[in-house]
């Protein structure tokens, strides 16, 4: 058999010593950087430390007023159906047309309603010790008790977003088109 020529070995060289100085440093500066971005990367995954909880407000107390949250919510709601008043008796009204907050015949809170809830839970919380008077619709053709379950499914998830069960003095049906929650101060 004939003997396979060999290829003469090539010399093994450091690919460090072979590289020039400059790119050799702008490899380490690289890394270094790479270094530093994985590090600030884990830093920003840090929960931050919580502030302590505020005190509560004493009985009676408020921090804001019906009408700053009728202002604050008009706002937030602008050029939407819903409706949301001061009234004279220093009571926030806010009203949620039906196609809005229930499909016909059920009493799930949808979600435009739920945002506007989700907004009425922090002014609840705003205005201090209010009670609660949430006023629902029945369809033309269902049960009057369709009426109570959505005024009740409305309050359950207020209860949902921290107000407390004890705030809420009514729920009813009534001749209206929708939703209509009345917040004010406890009689």
């Amino acid at each position: 058999m004939p003997a396979t020529p060999t290829r003469p070995a090539l010399p093994v060289r450091d690919a460090h010593a072979a590289a020039p100085r400059d790119e050799r440093l702008g490899a380490r500066r690289l890394r270094s950087l790479a270094a530093t971005a994985a590090l600030l990367a884990i830093a920003g995954c840090a929960v931050p430390p919580t502030a302590p909880p505020s005190p509560p407000l004493p009985p009676g107390a408020s921090i804001s007023t019906a009408s700053d949250e009728a202002q604050r919510l008009r706002q937030l709601f602008d050029g939407t159906p819903v409706a949301i008043e001061a009234t004279r008796e220093g009571r926030l009204r806010v009203a949620v047309p039906q196609r809005f907050a229930f499909d016909a015949g059920r009493s799930a809170v949808k979600a435009p309603l739920a945002k506007v809830l989700d907004h009425l839970s922090t002014s609840v919380k705003r205005l201090g010790d209010v009670e609660l008077r949430i006023t629902a619709a029945s369809d033309p053709k269902a049960s009057p008790r369709l009426a109570t379950e959505r005024a009740a499914a409305a309050r359950d998830y207020l209860v949902g977003r921290g107000v407390p069960a004890s705030r809420f003095a009514l729920l009813q049906s009534g001749e209206i088109d929708g939703i209509e929650l009345l917040v004010g101060p406890r009689r």
